[in-house]
């Protein structure tokens, strides 16, 4: 498939794929299993940091995880996450 995208990377393009940004499984599901959806502050923070640097087209700023601070690093526990 990243051979076929390819063209798409040299346009410019960027592909985002669906789903959440935010995904600490650890800490979200014991709210969910008591019926709590109401999502973490720090999970609101950083989906709309993401969403603020993506509309700005600072993707660079989105590299690293870590600066987001403490709503990156609790949103993304692990760089496979991201």
């Amino acid at each position: 498939m990243a051979v076929q995208l390819q063209e798409l990377r040299k346009r410019g393009v960027l592909i985002v794929g669906s789903g959440n940004v935010v995904h600490n499984l650890r800490q979200s599901m014991p709210k969910l299993i008591a019926g709590d959806a109401q999502p973490f502050a720090w999970a609101t923070e950083f989906d709309k940091c993401v969403k603020q640097r993506t509309d700005r087209r600072e993707f660079s700023t989105l590299l690293d995880v870590q600066k987001a601070g403490a709503s990156g690093a609790l949103s993304v526990p692990t760089p496979d996450h991201y």
